[in-house]
């Protein structure tokens, strides 16, 4: 039954008070009719005449409609308490001493708020409430809440949560491990800033499925057997086919490692880095696809393996190419005359360091192509000169460089973007290319460095795996949990890496939910959450933006933790902080210490109807008689001051379409809950130890890959 904001708590609390006093006069009737026996048990016990005695009353009660009833307390009971009154006779009055009780319990115990909500409909919700709502969080499955009543409250659905908590308060040990520990079926993206969630949770979350947990930062270490993941932005098997997808892609990936220009600086440099890492990265993946391919077909060729399938493919390539040889190599191919010596070459290594020949694109290999590039050049020059070359004194190395790869490109038919991103580049003034390279390798220097070279030339796991995965240990496919803790140290440094890792990752899987087929499989069934602890300290991402928008359908979700208002204001605009604000379903708030945060959400709850008593004279004849009246007045359910110094064991949980109802819930911290406590591991928990970073299973073809990025295979 539906009731209006402003009365319908009192009425559902009236229906209520009826209901039970109609229950507990029922039970009180019945009670009424059965202490009569009972007295005669106490007086004679539990034997053949006393049950013969309840058959036989029982039976007369009924016979008379229960007159017997009356005219035993009306009559028998005073005249026997008159002729030989004693204990026993009390025993019947028991049940109409619980009607005073009665009085004071049941509209004690009545859930509903008897006020009329006229002044305000704030108001805290009830376990009662919570189940009554469309969506009853005590049977959710994704992001935990809170808990209330010692109950779990969760997501129903795959929607997104944002958690406003200042250090110290212990967001890790309430929000974040609960969620890790209580969410089983759902593979997870983690970030760990501390770093200490992989510590705690890890053990447990590889007895539910698989784990990885990267560090950037982190390099392999064979003799104590610690193996570190890697994965790599440009792997074949995460770059999209040539096309808008892929330019998005890579567009995506440049607009997180070149960061929008801050405090209104020109964004003429940052807009140019831009276009020029655009145009290197789409050419160091269409420059390694082709020369791959090359190698592919090289090799049937030669051990006449090369088949119709082969023909198809290589048709494509040389249809895409700017080169007559290329021309004639097709018509050969298509009259089926194609062979090893008349083969055209589809691609080339050409200026790619000998460790790197055979090797998929990365950003490393792209970093060690542009310097070695620059550096054959210089030596070219340098030979010119030395041969009495007086041009050579003006030869642009730069220019020349960007020639010879634009020339390249068009050639084998490289991405479009290549070819306009380099000729802009050749055409710019070498000073003012400086300046554009400047912006580039600037932001990129993070990939020069030993490990991180380690961890991103090539991929341990694929985007898809986080739909989920087959765990060789059964057989059975399982979510995936990703941990990306970085030693705080180097967490500014790496950022830029964790960011493209979310940004990317997300993008797959809002592009394939579960059992969508790619790449000719079905990825797997499992919803996936991105819980991101402190995510203003990342690059912008777009995936926090428009994430937690379309990610429902798509069975993405996104636990989104933050300080306060500010501390993301600082980071994002007024406008994309709104709209994460708007497409989140659920935000936790726990004690703040911002004052406009507190306001926010103050006003965000609104407020609610209290009552005051006040005393007033009244003068019937020559008597005064004082009388109460109540009134009711409009103040905030939460004042700011209130969840400024909110119980540090509570945490206020804000529900869409539940605004005015917030839940004041218990704080679940791992440490305080026995359910939780057994799945963490600490010192002051039992739960299983931590997890390799890589699991066991990849760890030899871990290892290959690291001896060919290192030359050695």
């Amino acid at each position: 039954m539906a009731f209006n904001e402003e009365w319908g708590h009192r009425t559902r609390g009236t229906y209520w008070l009826i209901r039970t006093w109609i229950y507990y006069i029922l039970i009180l009737a019945i009670t009424v009719i059965l202490v009569v026996p009972v007295e005669q048990f106490f007086r004679h016990g539990l034997n053949a005449n006393s049950w013969s005695y309840f058959l036989n009353y029982l039976g007369t009660v009924i016979g008379s409609y229960g007159q017997i009833v009356v005219k035993y307390y009306v009559y028998y009971l005073p005249q026997s308490m008159i002729n030989d009154l004693d204990v026993f006779h009390a025993i019947p009055f028991v049940p109409y001493l619980t009607l005073p009780l009665a009085r004071i319990v049941i509209p004690y115990s009545n859930p509903h708020n008897m006020m009329p909500q006229l002044q305000g409909t704030a108001r805290k919700a009830t376990l009662q409430d919570i189940k009554s709502w469309d969506t009853d969080l005590t049977k959710g499955f994704m992001i935990v809440l809170g808990m209330l009543k010692g109950k779990f409250l969760k997501l129903t659905s795959t929607l997104s949560v944002m958690a406003f908590a200042p250090p110290g308060t212990g967001k890790t040990s309430a929000v974040v491990i609960p969620t890790i520990t209580e969410c089983d079926e759902v593979s997870m993206i983690v970030h760990d800033p501390k770093p200490e969630v992989a510590d705690f949770t890890s053990g447990y979350r590889s007895i539910k499925g698989i784990t990885f947990t990267l560090n950037w930062g982190a390099e392999d270490d064979e003799e104590a057997g610690i193996y570190h993941p890697s994965w790599n932005p440009l792997s074949p098997d995460a770059v999209p086919p040539s096309g808008p997808e892929r330019d998005l892609y890579v567009d995506s990936m440049i607009a997180i490692l070149i960061e929008e220009p801050k405090g209104g600086a020109d964004p003429h440099w940052v807009n140019a880095g831009r276009g020029a890492l655009s145009g290197m990265i789409q050419y160091i993946i269409s420059k390694t696809e082709r020369a791959r391919a090359n190698d592919y077909f090289s090799h049937r060729l030669k051990d006449n393996s090369f088949d119709s399938e082969d023909a198809r493919i290589l048709d494509g390539y040389y249809a895409k190419m700017d080169d007559a040889l290329a021309d004639g190599a097709r018509q050969l191919l298509q009259e089926g005359k194609i062979t090893a010596d008349n083969y055209v070459p589809v691609g080339t290594w050409q200026d790619i360091p000998k460790n790197w020949i055979g090797h998929e694109a990365c950003i490393p290999m792209m970093i060690d192509w542009l310097t070695e590039s620059q550096n054959n050049v210089n030596r070219e020059i340098e030979e010119r000169a030395k041969q009495g070359d007086q041009m050579a004194k003006m030869a642009d190395g730069m220019k020349e460089v960007l020639t010879r790869s634009l020339k390249e490109a068009r050639r084998f038919g490289y991405s479009a973007i290549t070819i306009t991103s380099f000729t802009k580049l050749a055409g710019t003034p070498d000073k003012e290319r400086g300046s554009i390279f400047s912006t580039v390798t600037t932001n990129l220097n993070i990939f020069t460095n030993s490990a991180v070279r380690a961890r991103t030339s090539h991929s341990d796991f694929h985007f898809k795996d986080l739909r989920g995965m087959i765990d060789p240990r059964d057989g059975k496919m399982k979510p995936v949990t990703i941990y990306i803790s970085v030693d705080q140290v180097h967490a500014m440094a790496l950022a830029p890496i964790t960011g493209i890792f979310m940004e990317l990752m997300s993008m797959f899987l809002i592009a394939n939910k579960p059992g969508k087929e790619y790449k000719g499989n079905k990825v797997g069934p499992y919803p996936t959450l991105f819980v991101v602890d402190e995510f203003p300290v990342l690059p912008k991402m777009d995936a926090v933006i428009r994430g937690p928008d379309i990610g429902r359908g798509q069975k993405v979700s996104y636990l989104l933790i933050a300080q306060d208002m500010n501390q993301i204001i600082h980071k994002y605009s007024k406008e994309q902080v709104e709209t994460m604000f708007s497409s989140t379903a659920a935000k936790i708030v726990l004690r703040q210490n911002n004052d406009e945060t507190a306001k926010r959400f103050s006003e965000m709850i609104g407020k609610g109807t209290y009552e005051i008593d006040s005393i007033k004279k009244h003068h019937k004849s020559v008597l005064k008689i004082d009388m109460n009246e109540t009134q009711l007045k409009k103040e905030p359910l939460y004042k700011p001051h209130k969840i400024l110094t909110l119980d540090p064991k509570k945490q206020i949980i804000i529900y869409e379409g539940k605004t005015k109802h917030p839940i004041e819930a218990d704080k679940p911290s791992h440490y305080a809950v026995a359910s939780i406590r057994k799945k963490c591991f600490d010192d002051n928990c039992s739960g299983p130890p931590p997890a390799p970073p890589l699991p066991p299973f990849l760890v030899e073809k871990h290892k290959k890959m690291q001896i060919k990025n290192a030359g050695g295979g």
